[in-house]
């Protein structure tokens, strides 16, 4: 059993229905799905060429590329392996790539419920931010080393922000991913 999801007419991110990460070094599964006979897929690996290693394992239907959002994503974060300590000038610290496979994770989520692509933005822990906006509400999902997850819904309008108190685990920040893109 999956928790798979259609994102569109040819693809659709699939990963295992269980407890444990799904990168561990790493690779989601891309699957088609549709009521007529799909054309022959063909099992694909796609390495947008992180530093942590992270792959993702997908299944090309005919000439059909890698989703330009997902593949713009990852170029984003694949940027911020660039950024040295101190480049704040507060002491900011550099990348730590363990927060990698977790942000490929979270933009996979959200790529596949048709959610905007998030903006990838390094914060000074040296963890991965993940904003999406829509209308006038921002997600910002933070993925501190460690990793910690922590998010935060800012109303752009009036200022005033919500969402869980403290860290939150991978699956939770999914869920509430989806609730936002779907709202």
């Amino acid at each position: 059993m999956s928790n798979a999801l259609r994102t569109d007419d040819h693809y659709d991110f699939w990963q295992p229905a269980s407890d444990r990460v799904i990168f561990s070094g790493s690779r989601a599964d891309v699957r088609w799905r549709q009521t007529t006979s799909p054309p022959q897929a063909v099992v694909e690996v796609y390495d947008p060429g992180l530093a942590s290693g992270t792959k993702i394992e997908w299944r090309r239907q005919g000439n059909r590329p890698f989703p330009a959002p997902v593949e713009a994503a990852l170029r984003q974060l694949k940027g911020l392996e660039e950024w040295g300590g101190n480049w704040d000038g507060y002491n900011a610290s550099p990348l730590d790539i363990g927060t990698q496979p977790h942000a490929v994770d979270l933009i996979l989520a959200g790529h596949r419920v048709a959610c905007v692509t998030p903006r990838v933005v390094l914060n000074p822990s040296g963890g991965v931010n993940l904003i999406w906006v829509k209308g006038d509400t921002e997600l910002d999902v933070r993925i501190n080393p460690g990793p910690t997850i922590e998010l935060c819904i800012e109303n752009l309008t009036t200022g005033d922000l919500s969402g869980p108190d403290g860290l939150i685990s991978i699956d939770a920040a999914k869920n509430l991913l989806i609730d936002f893109c779907g709202s």
